[in-house]
């Protein structure tokens, strides 16, 4: 109805939430974007954001762009 789309409002909402400046879709740096995550991706993902590391790191760590690191996490209500 208000011709934005989800990733119109998820970029900026990861960007303030997770206070990330850089290229949030970098595809050079998130090999796995577009496959379906694995038990061990998404462990590894909880388990880094409750321990605090911050979003460009835990997506370098599953090979994921920051964009769908913190879109998965927004999805889930993680924050």
């Amino acid at each position: 109805m208000l011709r934005i789309d989800e990733k119109q409002v998820a970029t900026p909402l990861i960007r303030q939430l997770f206070d990330f400046q850089g290229d949030i879709n970098d595809l050079d740096n998130g090999p796995r974007n577009g496959k379906t995550y694995t038990d061990d991706e998404l462990a590894k993902m909880v388990n880094y954001f409750k321990a605090g590391i911050p979003i460009q790191q835990i997506a370098a760590a599953v090979e994921r762009t920051v964009l769908g690191v913190g879109w998965w996490m927004l999805d889930r209500r993680m924050v």
